[in-house]
């Protein structure tokens, strides 16, 4: 083979394994969407992977205050949800819910992380996805779904 084929496929691989979708959703992940669709965020993951990996050790709560705002401001009726499981495979399911987003077009946003453990505090994140309900839509009020709010 041809050493500009060989580099060629290499980046062919690593393109498709950066923008792919892991390939089975997890149980967990169903249960919390739903029949909801939701985007995966492959970059996101890569990212945060890098912020965890500049650091010795990190809880779990401080891996999430890389990613979601922990804090709600002061107008309106803000509510965030953060729960934690042990998924089938092993890993940690974080699932995040932010409802009633002081935003003008943005209502509500609900994120699922999973998490590996590679040791005592040593993360990896394995997956981020999510998706989000708008104010204004011709759709009803209360469906998720991943188009850009109007």
């Amino acid at each position: 083979m041809r050493p500009h084929l060989n580099l060629l496929t290499s980046l062919m691989f690593w393109f498709v394994s950066f923008f792919s979708q892991p390939n089975e959703v997890p149980k967990e992940a169903q249960l919390f969407f739903g029949k909801d669709p939701f985007i995966v965020h492959s970059s996101d993951r890569i990212t945060l992977n890098e912020q965890i990996k500049e650091r010795d050790s990190l809880k779990l709560m401080e891996i999430l205050s890389l990613y979601f705002p922990l804090e709600i401001g002061w107008e309106g009726k803000e509510q965030i949800e953060i729960r934690q499981k042990i998924m089938e495979n092993g890993n940690i399911g974080i699932f995040y819910s932010h409802h009633n987003i002081p935003d003008d077009a943005l209502k509500a946003h609900q994120v699922m992380m999973e998490l590996k453990s590679n040791g005592y505090l040593c993360w990896e994140v394995i997956s981020i996805r999510s998706n989000w309900q708008c104010r204004r839509s011709n759709e009803q009020i209360s469906k998720w779904g991943i188009t850009p709010c109007p």
